[in-house]
């Protein structure tokens, strides 16, 4: 799948004491989308991303690497099935490998948002041929 780049600016203001990006994103379709972000900061990058269930919002906090120089902000979405983590169109071993190494702790596969890839976020995925 492609991914549709949705926003793409230029940061100022941010101090080493206030090193963080809080950004508000919105899903208006239909389906679950898988949202990325990178922070670039002279010639470091810190990337985060989280999961947006259909026709919602959640707001994400990142971190720029560096508040010196120019820092921009890349948000990116791909349309993409709930634990597909690999991004290749299925639901397999592949990605419940994926999820289960995330088990108990913070990651990708936080598809509720609350922290903490748990049981919950398990079943949430819909297995559909």
């Amino acid at each position: 799948m492609r991914k549709a780049i949705l926003a793409l600016c230029t940061l100022s203001g941010l101090t080493a004491a206030a090193p963080n990006v809080q950004l508000q994103l919105r899903n208006p379709t239909d389906g679950w989308q898988r949202v990325e972000v990178r922070i670039t900061a002279e010639s470091s990058h810190s990337d985060s991303g989280c999961w947006l269930p259909p026709h919602s919002a959640r707001t994400v906090l990142a971190e720029a690497s560096s508040t010196t120089g120019h820092v921009s902000v890349l948000i990116a979405w791909q349309p993409q099935r709930l634990g597909d983590m690999d991004a290749d169109g299925d639901l397999d071993g592949d990605d419940l490998a994926a999820i289960a190494g995330q088990f108990g702790g913070p990651g990708d596969a936080d598809f509720n948002g609350d922290g903490r890839v748990d049981v919950s976020d398990l079943l949430m995925i819909e297995v559909v041929p």
